[in-house]
């Protein structure tokens, strides 16, 4: 991946922002493919460790359904 790449390559002055954008990039594609519901694109932060990178975000998963509710009320008449 994308990410992979990094790993061994110089930590520049680039380097915060090109991971950072990796990773928006695909947090998208999981929102777009079903694997998480959503995500915080402003919660996404990439923290510089000198030898590593540190990436924080917040997300939403993808749960799966397990009751259908249904609410009715009646009436005398409509």
């Amino acid at each position: 991946t994308e990410l992979d790449k990094k790993i061994g390559q110089p930590n520049v002055a680039t380097t915060l922002a090109s991971v950072t954008s990796i990773v928006k990039t695909r947090l998208r594609n999981q929102v777009t493919n079903g694997i998480i519901k959503a995500v915080d694109e402003s919660s996404i932060e990439a923290v510089d460790q000198g030898d590593s990178i540190l990436i924080r975000y917040t997300a939403a998963p993808t749960l799966p359904i397990n009751f259908i509710k249904i609410e009715a009320s009646f009436v005398a008449a409509l």
